[in-house]
């Protein structure tokens, strides 16, 4: 690697050497810039060296300085360099915010942001962070919309604003899903699993998923680093879940793989508190000793807490004294150091009012697209509903034409039989041609039937009588019946195909009432005595007892012929 590297900055400098023999100053520099971005994602240290060659930087033109300011910041971010001033960025974000390249405008407030966070200067971290996501998604730059989220929620994690932590981690990790970058994906389960911990008990297996699933991807891609940080996290999960024996394998697995002593104390803890509760003196002893030389106060604080506890057991009554009095004085000392109040309250401030700003430009665009889409909606309505009025006015109109037409027709055929009636009459001597004559006319009355079961069966009221007669037969009880609306529009139609049946009835027999023309009106339209007593709500006897009355006050002499009066009245 470093071979190859030296190789790399040879080459270039050579070509700058030999660039420099017919080209101005600031056309040099614009070649190391273009260089050194090339490089910067797979050597940022050479790209850091290669910038760092670069002579008199304030004299490059005004584009090419802020093009330096911007790399050279980035060069030193991949290099874990601590930032330690904004000046240089600066540059970078002033003369971008006046360009429209949106690219390096996103970038050079990205790094302001990663400068600011390392000066501790998180409010402004998180605003700049902010900013640098919006570019990035309207860009569509999956990797710093990714590097935007994980920090926004790596600050916020790290100030116990767990909620909206998760929050942006969980954006992270559907942008590393989507691009199936599973060195991301991992770091951001990693950093959920550590929110879910954070959170308490209740999210214990939630957390531990998280790290399992990790932890395969973090050997699939041979990274040792986040493989390391998972095991810990994994063993400091299982103490909190009173998995000593897990513990004792995750966290030994742990401390023989990590190099760094100063990452082992926090191991050291979660071992010996494991032996102390499996009733393992000795081995708790000899852990919680050694994690008791840690600078952080929290783990001190814990080491000395559990070797109070092993010297009471012992009955070492003086030591247990000692220790219980370093663990209150270091307790003490931790809780001297909270989150400043005011840091939390500013990024909770922050993240409020980028919420109510999201959500007043999304309710502004939301706004835009109800409206477009009600004058679309309104459109479509207006346009479909003139084409089913204009439809259904040529089918009415069609259908009327086919009514009167029929109509008409079974007019005709009346007149026709009303003619054959009176010749035969006429014809009474003459057996032959009366026989021809019924003949003629029992032809008639059939195509007039069938004329008038046409019409009948088109009629609005006819098809709602078959489809109650249908409902009432599936229901045993509450039934619905004839009422008035529906009676008056069985006369109407009625009516308007049998030159007023009821009329002529009730003027021809003046003794029927309301409930007898109904009947009459029913066997008209073909329907049987069963049909009409679930129409009426009545029993079958009971309809043989209407037309019984009936057949008496129109003095009929068989009562079975009542259906053929009806049908030829």
């Amino acid at each position: 690697m470093a071979h190859n590297m030296q190789h790399t900055i040879l080459y270039v400098l050579s070509s700058i050497f030999l660039f420099s023999c017919y080209s101005p100053t600031d056309r040099i520099g614009c070649v190391v810039l273009q260089k050194a971005d090339s490089l910067m994602k797979c050597c940022p240290d050479s790209a850091l060296l290669l910038l760092g060659s670069v002579e008199k930087p304030d004299a490059l033109l005004k584009a090419d300085q802020a093009y330096y300011a911007l790399l050279l910041t980035q060069a030193e971010d991949k290099n874990y360099i601590r930032h330690t001033t904004d000046s240089l960025i600066r540059v970078a974000v002033r003369y971008y915010d006046a360009r429209k390249d949106v690219a390096r405008r996103m970038k050079s407030h990205y790094y302001l942001a990663r400068v600011c966070q390392d000066m501790d200067s998180l409010s402004v971290a998180v605003r700049e962070f902010m900013i640098a996501n919006q570019m990035a998604e309207k860009i569509k730059d999956s990797v710093f919309t990714y590097l935007s989220v994980a920090n926004l929620g790596h600050i916020l994690k790290e100030h116990d604003l767990l909620d909206e932590a998760d929050l942006f981690y969980r954006q992270a990790e559907e942008i590393a899903a989507l691009g199936n970058d599973s060195l991301y994906l991992g770091i951001t389960l990693l950093n959920r699993a550590e929110i879910s911990i954070m959170k308490g008990e209740k999210y214990y297996s939630e957390a531990e998923k998280r790290l399992l699933h990790a932890l395969r991807i973090a050997r699939d891609v041979s990274n040792i680093q986040v493989e390391q940080s998972v095991v810990g996290t994994l063993g400091a999960l299982y103490s909190n879940m009173e998995r000593y024996n897990d513990v004792i394998k995750w966290e030994q697995y742990y401390l023989s793989a990590q190099p760094d002593s100063l990452k082992k104390f926090g191991s050291f803890l979660n071992l010996g508190d494991a032996f102390y509760h499996l009733g393992q003196s000795d081995s708790a002893f000899y852990y919680l000793s050694k994690s008791a030389l840690s600078p952080n106060y929290y783990t001190k604080a814990g080491s000395y807490k559990r070797l109070g506890g092993l010297a009471e057991k012992e009955s070492l009554l003086i030591e247990s004294l000692h220790w219980k009095d370093s663990c209150l004085v270091y307790t003490n000392l931790s809780a001297s150091l909270p989150r400043p109040v005011e840091v939390v309250t500013s990024l909770k401030k922050i993240i409020n009012e980028q919420s109510i700003e999201y959500y007043k430009y999304l309710a502004q665009w939301q706004w835009w697209v109800i409206v477009f889409i009600f004058i679309i909606g309104s459109g479509f309505f207006v346009y479909f509903t003139y084409r089913y009025k204009q439809s259904r006015s040529q089918l009415l109109t069609q259908f009327e034409k086919r009514f009167l037409n029929e109509k008409e027709q079974l007019n005709r055929k009346e007149t026709t039989i009303q003619e054959l009636q009176k010749v035969i009459t006429e014809c009474e001597g003459d057996h032959a041609k009366v026989l021809l004559l019924k003949k003629q006319l029992d032809d008639v009355y059939v195509e007039r039937d069938k004329l008038f079961n046409q019409l009948l069966h088109a009629l609005p009221i006819f098809q709602k009588l078959v489809l109650l007669l249908e409902k009432n037969r599936e229901l045993e009880i509450s039934k619905t019946l004839i009422d008035d609306k529906m009676w008056k529009a069985v006369v109407e139609e009625l009516n308007s195909i049998t030159e007023n049946f009821t009329i002529r009835l009730t003027d021809k027999y003046s003794i029927l009432n309301k409930d007898d023309l109904l009947f009459c009106c029913l066997l008209k339209m073909g329907f049987g005595y069963s049909d009409i007593a679930c129409f009426c709500g009545r029993t079958l006897s009971m309809m043989y007892k209407r037309r019984n009355s009936i057949v008496d006050k129109m003095r009929l002499e068989d009562r079975s012929l009542l259906d053929t009066y009806m049908r030829l009245f």
